[in-house]
């Protein structure tokens, strides 16, 4: 028990927002069609987002955006005795059109990466944009299994453009682009790994590689393994060169130990590290106790975020940087934990163990 006095700065309120309505609407008509050997989608549509503002000084743009898209794919399977191959060749073309949106606001949108659109012709999250694009992806996909446990897995895609996209939010500033050079001209080789050497071994990685700068975009690694009778352990590590609302590098690494103690009751620890400070940035240990009925967990934890670097030229929505600075301050702190779970009809046949989900290994 105790008192805690803290002074926390409300994030400034935003002088003359913009207020209105907005109508977005996505139309569209599919087609399925399965032709020697080949499975072909195609989709033809239109999107459409009208505004109707009551304060802004120039008027919007309300726009219809017609699309297609079409996905082309097929599959080839190599059995000899207990062993299968699986080779799926996959080529993607895509459309939307042009159409200009800079005065229009932007109320709940933001960009996706390219390891999120590989394949289709969304380029952001949100109803505000709706992107160009003139593309095609390739991509192959490779799997190996043995009495059914997949063992190896290997996927390698391309989207190519055929010319530079016009529609970004109007936070990038092109002077300081900071992805002029990269995923807005071209987007990179993703590659995607998987290998289990047993039942007890899990081995997956990936990468983002941009060829004509000679940059990684990102890429991550997974290790679990479980010891028979000792417990589980794991590592995970992730980078991406862009990454966040502030655009800035992330270079994350983390480690957990399940160790049993008897049948039902373990020791559980986890360290997350932030690579690039050099700081630990979350940290937990404790114990957990599980059976088929209920799980109960104590754990002590602790928390000591990154600070990140803003550049103000880059954030579009306001008081964005105050509202981080207010989530790192609640959230940097140590806490007991205390959880007790009830498992019910819609329990997983998993066992229970949310304590890793906000874990690097779920990404």
């Amino acid at each position: 028990m105790g008192i805690r006095d803290q002074i926390v700065i409300i994030p400034g309120v935003i002088e003359d927002p913009i207020e209105g309505s907005r109508i977005y609407s996505d139309l569209s008509l599919l087609k399925d069609i399965y032709m020697d050997g080949m499975n072909i989608k195609a989709e033809i549509g239109v999107k459409s987002i009208n505004y109707n503002l009551t304060n802004q000084s120039e008027k919007a743009s309300n726009v219809n955006i017609p699309n297609f898209l079409i996905d082309i794919s097929s599959i080839f399977i190599k059995k000899v005795d207990s062993s299968t191959s699986v080779i799926e060749p996959r080529l993607v073309i895509g459309y939307s059109a042009y159409k200009e949106q800079s005065n229009n606001p932007v109320f709940d949108t933001d960009e996706l990466g390219i390891d999120n659109n590989l394949f289709g012709n969304d380029r952001f999250a949100g109803m505000d944009r709706v992107g160009d694009q003139k593309f095609y992806t390739l991509s192959i996909n490779y799997k190996k299994f043995n009495n059914s446990l997949e063992k190896l897995g290997f996927t390698i895609s391309k989207k190519f453009y055929f010319e530079d996209r016009k529609i970004w939010l109007s936070s990038i500033n092109t002077a300081s682009n900071f992805m002029k050079e990269d995923s807005r001209q071209e987007a990179p080789i993703i590659a995607i790994s998987k290998w289990v050497p047993n039942k007890n071994t899990d081995l997956s990685a990936y990468l983002g590689y941009l060829t004509h700068s000679n940059k990684t975009s990102m890429a991550g690694i997974n290790l679990t393994h479980k010891v028979k009778e000792l417990g589980s352990f794991g590592f995970a590590k992730r980078y991406r060169r862009i990454s966040g609302d502030f655009n800035v590098p992330l270079d994350y690494s983390e480690i957990y130990a399940n160790i049993n103690i008897s049948e039902r009751f373990k020791f559980i620890a986890r360290l997350k590290k932030d690579n690039k400070t050099n700081i630990n940035i979350e940290s937990l240990v404790g114990f957990e106790y599980e059976n088929c009925c209920f799980a109960f967990r104590l754990t002590g934890s602790d928390k000591n975020l990154s600070k990140y670097e803003i550049n103000k030229a880059r954030i579009y929505y306001p008081n964005l940087a105050d509202a981080w600075d207010n989530i790192i301050k609640i959230e940097n702190k140590s806490r007991i934990n205390f959880e007790f779970e009830l498992k019910g009809f819609n329990a997983s046949y998993k066992k229970m163990n949310r304590l890793l989900n906000n874990s690097l290994f779920n990404y």
